[in-house]
């Protein structure tokens, strides 16, 4: 009976034991959090660890973001740039025919003169109206440009030294003498009574023509027909067709 009631007093004491040494680490454990609160539990370091997580791949978004946009506009950049080259080396090509020595198409740069096709094609013949050319005239792509012959007329009207290929109205004239004009819309002027001035107007005659049909008419008397001005110092065959519908005797 002894034996029991050792054994029971022991268990007791072990049991005692036992609830102080755990009421010790519970104690120690709370002494430990107040002492030293920077000593979180594992919890709050996997927040801390977590949040920091969270923050640097936002941050690294952001950065990635940031050099997308970056990419993007260096490529708009560059599209733009090559664009603005393109515009800049871009060619034209234009059909030139008329009173120039080698009529054709040709290829230029764009914002090129008529000046610099003239001169590519051997220049202007000894028969163009370089009073009806504007050399200076930037050309378009894609047009045909005529180099009006001295005195050329069509349908009573100035020939078009642009017209647009394939349609049927006229542009871009490169130039045209009031003298033309005049002597197409009025008309025909009288060789036998004509001034000095009025003579002038006729294509292909200038001072010094003019001068010679009054010196003619003041001598010879007045022209009987049209063709009696072929009689006429300077004037032939090819310049009395040139001015043949602009003349009269009546």
């Amino acid at each position: 009976m002894e034996r029991y009631k050792k054994m029971i007093k022991d268990k007791i004491v072990e049991i005692g034991v036992k609830k102080v040494v755990l009421t010790g680490l519970i104690l120690a454990i709370v002494m430990i959090r107040i002492v030293f609160p920077q000593l979180n539990s594992t919890f709050g370091k996997r927040y801390l660890i977590e949040g920091n997580g969270v923050n640097s791949s936002s941050e690294g978004r952001d950065e990635a973001l940031r050099i997308e946009n970056q990419s993007d506009n260096s490529q708009n950049n560059i599209v733009k740039e090559e664009d603005s080259s393109g515009a800049l080396d871009k060619n034209i090509t234009v059909y030139i025919t008329g009173a120039i020595s080698s009529p054709g198409v040709i290829t230029l740069k764009t914002g090129s003169r008529l000046d610099d096709a003239v001169k590519k094609l051997g220049g202007l013949s000894k028969d163009a109206d370089y009073n009806r050319i504007n050399l200076a005239m930037i050309l378009e792509d894609g047009q045909h440009y005529i180099i009006p012959i001295v005195g050329q007329q069509e349908n009573n009207h100035q020939v078009a030294v642009s017209e647009i290929t394939g349609g049927t109205n006229e542009s871009n004239s490169v130039g045209s003498s009031q003298k033309n004009n005049d002597t197409a819309n009025n008309s025909k002027i009288n060789i036998n009574i004509a001034s000095k001035d009025e003579l002038e107007k006729i294509p292909g005659v200038g001072p010094a023509t003019s001068q010679k049909i009054i010196d003619y008419r003041e001598k010879s008397g007045k022209f009987e027909k049209i063709e009696d001005i072929k009689k006429v110092s300077g004037i032939g065959d090819k310049k009395f067709e040139n001015m043949k519908e602009y003349i009269g005797v009546n």
